[in-house]
This record gives structure tokens, C-alpha cells and sequence, in this order.
């Protein structure tokens, strides 16, 4: 009898539940969406919002704060420089609410609004990010053992600030592009491995691309990842005078410029309600600094400012960033090379490099799959050694201590907020001073954060706290049952041979959202 054969699935099995459990325990003790949508999260619901429940794109009585909609553009409405690639993401869980709602409570509750609403849109999107950690994991174990490859993705999850754009601000793109750039890595490397066949390549690269690009500005740096792989390719194909693969090579990168133009019709046809003009990206002053040379002036910041650089507040970001300059073949090196150095480019001429009020170095977010690559080639022969697994573990650890510290510092506003808003110095006084009142009064680490209600604040707050009312556990409650289903589902479909299916069903349900925003609402 063949044991190996019986137990090997049974273990396997077990294990999946054991990693369900406990991210359904990570959601009853920190998942507590804010309430407070100022600026980034309320553009990103009101775009969603208002096309399905008012038929129109004005948001001026839902955004927030009021300055925000003082200006108006020559079509009379509230501008946006918010991508609707984020919002349309969000939508299939807005619908679902949406349809709840009309068929329990009919249509006056039904105004987009509503605790149910918040509830599945918010855990909606803290699924895309738990999902965007699954593809990083698979991802890995093309590289490492998977127990490494666990530890990088877990790493990934709770020691960068992914974990609070998951369990705390959902409402914000990092937790949708994390997804978009994991699935877009995902196809470049297997289109590498010869995995996925050259004639899905444009169809798949296209799709996610134009996901990335729609859904955050800084994600349409990722047509590095397939342009470097398809420059090789040609270069080979032309080198070698094979002709039928040149061919094939250039149809497909136009059935990917075909696939990205597609995905973005929505935000073209949102830019043509606002500014009555199809192309209308955000004005580079808003974004960039107009007077940089040819070096981002900022790209220092980026790992060495005391205010979110990553050096003091995502070190993992460090360790992936060396590790990419080990990443083997030597193409896909280059290729993972090229995209953070266009990465980084960008983000280094960003006036807002800093992330202006969201938590921590937040624009490193999309970025992770790389970085968790690089992480799992820099430590691969660390782990095979026999003390190298303890001391990674205690590595690991210690980054994750680190990032919830943080997260507790800011919540809690024990640092000089005025100065963490605007980008200036901080010193790192403020963390050790942090450090040791978390570790003199750990019951800190479960305060009820400021401004914030309690149907918005975590289970565990809540219990610690002696919250008795139902309608505080209501958002994180439906939050589990929709991670819970969405993972399940995950389990059935993740397959190698759905992903042609997955980006043409992403297409299609662009072109409809392109459709009913360019004629659905009048």
C-alpha cells in the first residue's frame, strides 16, 4: 500500500483549513474598516456609488471633506484624479448588497449606503488583498521551498502596510493592486516557463496590465514586466530568423495594446463626463514634481527618510529589494529589475512620496510580489541550513512586531501628526517611546482608535471592551463570511488553465461597465 498517496492529500487538505482558520481569526482580531472616508475612499465608493444608484458621475454631496468640492470642471461637476479601476473592482460586491437589499428591504433602503453595503464592499476588497497574498505564495514556490515561500507571503501580509489597507482602510486601491500586480507577475512568469502558450500571452499581459493601470496610476509602470519579456523573446526570435515566432510575438502584443485599451475605456468615458474630453490623466502638478531633472528628487526618501522611508518603516521592502539582484534566470532578473527601477523612478518624483495621510510607506504596496521573490532568493539558502529556519522565523517576527507597532503608533496618534501629514522628519524617538509604553501597558495594543465608531472598530476591541450592542459586530461579522466564501472559491478555481477565462471575463465586464457609463445612465 502506497501511505504516501493516502496521506499526502489528507495533509494537504488539513493544512488549507488550518490557513483558512486562521485568516478568519486575523479578521475577528483586526479587521475594522474606518469610517472615516476623507478624501482617497470616498472618490473611490462615490465613483462606484453614484453611477449604479443616482445614473450619474456627480459626487459633490458625497466625497469628503467639503474642500474637495469647491472646484468644478467645464462640464459643472467635482473633478477627480481617483482611477475608476478601483471602483469598478469593487462593484460585483456592491451589486450583491445591492440586490440583498432590494429583495429584504426594498428600494428606498437601497441607497448605497447603508452598514451592508460598507460591509461587503469592505470586505470585498480586503479579499482582493488576501487573495493578492495567495498569488505571492504560489508565486514564490517557483522559486523556494514552500515553507519559505509561506513565511515571504505571511511577511508580506502583516510586516508591510498591506495589513492595514486589508484589516483597517480597505476602502483604498492597495488592497485591489496588490491583486492586479500578483496576477500580472504570475502569467509573466509562467509565459517565461513556457507554461502558459505564447497564442493566451497578449490576451493575459493585456488584461492585467490594464488592470494595474486602471486601478492605480503607478500600476501602469507593470507593462515593464511583459514588454522586457516579449523585447527578449523578439530580439531571440529576429536573432535566430524565426520568422512564424517574430509573427506571433507582434500579433500578440497588439491583442495586449487591444486588452489594455479595453480595460481602460471606463476611466476614458468617466474622464469624458468630467472634463468633456476622452484623455485627461491627473495634471502632473498635482502628482510630480514639474522642475525634477533627469534624478527623481525624492527617490533618496523613498528608503532613508525617517518619515516612511522603508529603512524605518517596511524593512522587508530592504531585504526584497537586495534579493531581486539574485533572482534566477537572468531574464526574468532583468525584467524584475527593470520594473522596480521604473518603480521607483516614478514614485521618486511623487510630491506626495510619502503617502500624504495614508499609513506608512504605502506606495511600496504594489510592489510586493517582486519584493516577496526577491526576499525568498535572497534567504533560499539561509532556509536549507539548520539554524537558518529559527533565525528567519525570529526574523519574521521581529518585522511584523515592528509593523504593528507602527500601525498602533499612528492609529493612536502617538507621534507628531502634523509633521507625519506634510512628509517632515520624524527621528525615530517616537517608536522607541511607543515601544515602551506597549510593552508597559500591552492592553494598549487593543484601545478603540480615535474618531472611529464601534461598528467599525474589530471584534476583539469590541469584546475587550464590553461592547454588548449586535450592530457593532455587524460589518466584521459579514467581512468573515465573505472572506470565508470568496477563499473557498479560490481553492476551485485557482488554475493555471482558467486564467485566459479569467482576463476575458475581466475584459468583457469593462467594456459593460465602459457601456453603461457611456449610455446606461441617462
Amino acid at each position: 500500500m502506497n501511505w504516501k498517496s493516502i496521506h499526502v492529500p489528507a495533509i494537504a487538505h488539513y493544512r488549507q483549513c488550518l490557513i483558512d482558520i486562521v485568516i478568519i481569526c486575523s479578521v475577528l482580531v483586526f479587521f475594522g474598516p474606518t469610517d472615516n472616508w476623507v478624501w482617497d475612499p470616498s472618490f473611490y465608493y462615490a465613483q462606484m456609488r453614484s453611477p449604479i444608484i443616482d445614473h450619474d458621475v456627480d459626487v459633490h454631496a458625497e466625497v469628503i471633506p467639503v474642500e474637495a468640492t469647491q472646484r468644478r470642471t467645464v462640464t459643472g461637476l467635482v473633478p477627480s484624479v481617483w482611477p475608476m479601476g478601483v471602483s469598478i473592482a469593487w462593484s460585483p460586491f456592491f451589486l450583491m448588497a445591492h440586490v440583498l437589499t432590494l429583495a429584504t428591504q426594498g428600494q428606498q433602503a437601497a441607497n448605497g449606503l447603508t452598514p451592508l453595503y460598507i460591509a461587503f464592499v469592505s470586505a470585498g476588497s480586503a479579499l482582493y488583498g488576501l487573495l493578492g497574498v495567495f498569488v505571492i505564495y504560489r508565486i514564490c514556490c517557483l522559486f523556494a521551498s514552500r515553507g519559505l515561500s509561506l513565511l515571504a507571503a505571511t511577511l508580506v501580509l502583516f510586516a508591510t502596510p498591506l495589513f492595514y489597507y486589508v484589516y483597517r482602510q480597505p476602502l483604498m486601491g492597495h488592497s485591489t493592486g496588490i491583486l492586479a500586480t500578483s496576477l500580472l507577475l504570475y502569467v509573466v512568469i509562467q509565459i517565461q516557463r513556457e507554461r502558459i502558450p505564447l497564442r493566451y500571452s497578449g490576451l493575459v499581459t493585456g488584461a492585467f496590465v490594464g488592470l494595474n493601470a486602471a486601478t492605480r496610476w503607478i500600476g501602469a509602470t507593470t507593462v515593464i514586466l511583459p514588454a522586457t519579456l516579449f523585447l527578449i523573446y523578439f530580439g531571440t526570435a529576429l536573432y535566430g530568423r524565426d520568422w512564424p515566432r517574430v509573427r506571433g510575438i507582434i500579433i500578440q502584443c497588439s491583442i495586449a495594446a487591444v486588452a489594455v485599451f479595453i480595460m481602460l475605456l471606463p476611466q476614458m468615458a468617466l474622464w469624458h463626463h468630467l472634463y468633456n474630453r476622452w484623455l485627461s490623466p491627473p495634471v502632473p502638478s498635482q502628482m510630480f514634481n514639474t522642475h525634477t531633472t533627469f534624478f527623481p528628487p525624492y527617490l533618496l526618501n523613498l528608503f532613508v527618510h525617517t518619515n516612511r522611508g522603508v529603512l524605518y518603516w517596511a524593512p522587508f521592502v530592504i531585504f526584497g529589494v537586495v534579493g531581486t539582484f539574485r533572482i534566477r534566470p537572468i531574464s526574468l532578473r532583468i525584467t524584475m529589475l527593470a520594473y522596480l527601477a521604473g518603480y521607483c523612478y516614478v514614485l521618486g518624483s511623487f510630491i506626495t512620496w510619502h503617502g500624504g495621510g495614508g499609513f506608512g510607506a504605502r506606495y511600496f504596496t504594489e510592489a510586493s510580489p517582486v519584493l516577496a521573490i526577491g526576499f525568498v532568493s535572497l534567504f533560499r539558502e539561509v532556509w536549507s541550513r539548520q539554524w537558518g529556519k529559527g533565525a528567519l522565523y525570529l526574523l519574521g517576527s521581529l518585522l511584523i512586531a515592528h509593523q504593528l507597532l507602527l500601525i498602533t503608533i499612528v492609529e493612536q496618534g502617538w507621534l507628531p501628526l502634523q509633521l507625519y501629514f506634510s512628509g517632515e522628519p520624524l527621528g525615530w524617538s517616537y517608536q522607541v517611546a511607543g515601544l515602551q509604553r506597549i510593552l508597559h501597558q500591552p492592553s494598549d495594543l487593543l484601545l478603540p482608535r480615535p474618531g472611529i465608531s464601534l461598528s467599525h472598530q474589530s471584534v476583539l476591541t469590541n469584546m475587550w471592551h464590553g461592547v454588548r450592542e449586535w450592530n457593532a459586530y455587524f460589518i466584521p461579522l459579514v467581512a468573515c463570511l465573505i472572506i470565508l466564501i470568496g477563499m473557498l472559491l479560490y481553492r476551485k478555481l485557482a488554475r493555471l488553465r482558467f486564467l485566459p477565462a479569467l482576463a476575458m471575463l475581466m475584459v468583457a465586464y469593462m467594456a459593460a461597465w465602459f457601456c453603461f457609463l457611456l449610455v446606461g445612465m441617462y
